[in-house]
């Protein structure tokens, strides 16, 4: 059997089989997609001081048709600082994904559409969070791989300057005490546990103390802002 023919033959079953080389869904993050077995890594100082970190990573059916698929989030390692949610995939309830657990969701990505996974992580501390999750992907008996890493990696430590505040309660209030040591223009943020921005004040003193305007009960993070970087963040709850 000469070379051509061999080729034909492989191309024939190759299409009758079902079996391709292209991937019919993809990972994708802001358009770009993301290679099998990849890990997207999330460190900005900046994203990680808003509390609510949401990777936007979805996946695109690249077919004209519908296309059955079973995600499963799983938790690589114990989160550390951190919470892991999966809040999508064919539905709207959210679970927690802690170490040692995995959620199998299934769904139909609708052809030439996008299906979002909806996975959020909390970070309770963000200068020193560690979240690994591992996505797998089945459909049509392909499987595809991609891993998730949030974390305050030593580089973006090293932005956070030793200053010294004090976080602390009474009757249902939440004040900050703070003290730069040094004069500049600094802006405390604000934000609930989407990840909104609720409150952007400038910090005119180099010490004092405030009180953060928190309007609702619920989960909040502080974080302040000097020369466009996160010099402290923490996290704090409103029970009033």
């Amino acid at each position: 059997m000469n070379m051509k023919k061999t080729v034909l033959l492989l191309l024939t079953f190759l299409t009758y089989t079902g079996i391709c080389f292209s991937q019919d869904l993809v990972f994708k993050q802001n358009g770009t997609v993301i290679k099998d077995g990849s890990t997207i890594t999330i460190s900005d100082p900046e994203v990680l001081a808003k509390g609510m970190i949401i990777p936007h990573i979805i996946v695109e059916n690249t077919t004209n048709e519908n296309i059955t698929a079973t995600l499963i989030l799983s938790a690589v390692s114990a989160p550390k600082n951190g919470m892991l949610s999966y809040c999508g995939w064919g539905t709207d309830i959210c679970k927690i994904i802690g170490f040692g657990m995995a959620e199998a969701r299934t769904t139909s990505v609708l052809a030439n559409s996008t299906e979002d996974p909806a996975v959020d992580v909390l970070a309770t501390d963000p200068t020193n969070v560690d979240v690994l999750a591992e996505y797998l992907l089945s459909y049509n008996g392909v499987q595809q791989k991609i891993y998730l890493h949030v974390t305050s990696t030593p580089s973006s430590l090293d932005q956070v300057n030793s200053i010294n505040t004090e976080l602390y309660q009474t009757d249902g209030f939440t004040f900050l005490n703070y003290d730069f040591g040094t004069t500049n223009t600094r802006y405390l943020n604000i934000y609930d546990i989407t990840g909104k921005k609720v409150v952007e004040l400038l910090l005119s003193n180099d010490k004092g103390t405030i009180q953060l305007p928190t309007p609702y009960k619920g989960i909040y993070i502080y974080s302040i802002v000097e020369s466009g970087r996160i010099i402290t963040s923490k996290k704090y709850t409103v029970t009033r």
